[in-house]
């Protein structure tokens, strides 16, 4: 029990769940099934069959839906059923939304179709991969330019006095005294660019011991953090610091900050997606994008800054703008220097972003991980020193 003032800011903090809308929840047949509010019949039906156990009800319910789908878009009634059950497939292969790992296994299904980039566009999901450039190809494995895509957030529940680490049930407030099967959601429309980090280089350089010994000196400041926010000294949060997702978040911030100055975008404009697991099928990057609640999108400035042609310059200007902070030395020294404690070499001279943008609020970054200093060697050095002199100038 703690007192605070009625106005405060720390009295909400928002559980939010965000999801990007893919394939095959992405094209026409999907929209349809909106539309005429087919998919909540077949939705009742399996809440039902997890109830009763009763297959039937729910067979009947899908046929019901494939012939009425085979009337309206002159689809075979056989080949609408396929379509059904492949969705429906998908649909039970994720875990259950409050389960943990639920969102970690949603990222996997987007990593792979922004890998795969071979989904047929449609009015909510195009992605176009682009070649990358041979500067930056031993460190990037993928470049994909997202010229349409769809995020809908839904309001899970809420927390006083501390933001949700977004792993951690337990400290969320429900949004209902009863059990519900809904949720407040938005739709937002818009645009972006995946970058996606070379596996090999990525597994290579995290298995180095002073990386290992930096990335192990956050997690024990994060440990330390939680337990202290949460009150429980004797257990640890469901979510680790590693190497891997300090690399990718610092990475991310550093493209973030350079294309709100070529993109059009402001920094506050932009959202970032990240993508960094070592377990089962190996993650390493992310997504910067920007999202509106216009049906009509954004307008292909940020989408744009992926060809081939301009993310070059745009990567190697984002991390020789790091190699300076105008808080150093003070700020490549480490961890508890002029930010938060949770993180190494990074602050708001350097790498920080308004905290809207920032999936982890602005903790657990640090510029050392990618350009090297206090003893860590940074992933990308090597580009670093193979491109040395002036990148070339903000493309207009």
């Amino acid at each position: 029990m703690a007192t605070a003032l009625r106005g405060s800011s720390n009295l909400f903090f928002p559980h939010v769940a965000s999801v990007l809308t893919i394939p095959p929840w992405s094209d026409t047949f999907r929209a349809v099934l909106e539309e005429y509010d087919l998919w909540s019949r077949i939705q009742i039906a399996r809440e039902d069959f997890a109830e009763d156990g009763d297959e039937r009800d729910l067979e009947r319910a899908i046929l019901k839906v494939a012939k009425r789908l085979a009337e309206i878009t002159d689809m075979p009634e056989p080949e609408a059923r396929d379509r059904l059950d492949a969705m429906l497939t998908i649909l039970d292969s994720l875990p259950d939304a409050e389960t943990p790992g639920a969102d970690m296994a949603i990222r996997r299904e987007e990593w792979r179709q922004f890998c795969d980039a071979s989904a047929p566009p449609s009015e909510t999901f195009e992605v176009r991969k682009e070649a990358v450039p041979d500067v930056l190809a031993p460190w990037l494995s993928e470049v994909v330019r997202v010229p349409r895509l769809r995020e809908v957030r839904a309001l899970k529940g809420f927390t006083r006095r501390n933001p949700p680490d977004g792993t951690d049930a337990q400290t969320v407030a429900s949004l209902s005294s009863r059990k519900i099967n809904w949720r407040p959601a938005i739709a937002s429309s818009g645009e972006g660019i995946f970058l996606a980090l070379d596996e090999d280089k990525v597994a290579e350089w995290e298995e180095v011991d002073t990386v290992k010994a930096r990335a192990r000196q956050l997690h024990d400041a994060w440990v330390a953090d939680w337990q202290n926010r949460f009150g429980r000294p004797d257990e640890t949060p469901p979510q680790a610091v590693t190497a891997r997702g300090l690399l990718v978040h610092a990475f991310s911030h550093a493209v973030m900050l350079e294309l709100s100055i070529t993109s059009g975008y402001g920094s506050a404009s932009l959202l970032e997606r990240l993508y960094a697991n070592a377990d089962g099928t190996p993650m390493a990057g992310v997504l910067i994008y920007t999202a509106t609640s216009d049906n009509e999108g954004t307008l292909g400035g940020l989408e744009r800054e992926g060809l081939s042609q301009r993310i070059a310059g745009t990567v190697l200007r984002a991390l020789r703008r790091l190699e300076w902070c105008s808080s150093d030395p003070l700020c490549m020294s480490g961890v508890s220097t002029t930010s938060d404690p949770l993180n190494g070499a990074a602050c708001h001279s350097c790498l920080f972003v308004p905290e809207t943008a920032c999936e982890l609020f602005n903790r657990t970054l640090d510029r050392a991980v990618l350009i090297g200093g206090a003893g860590v060697p940074g992933f990308f050095e090597g580009l670093l020193s193979t491109t040395m002199g002036p990148c070339g100038p903000s493309p207009s």
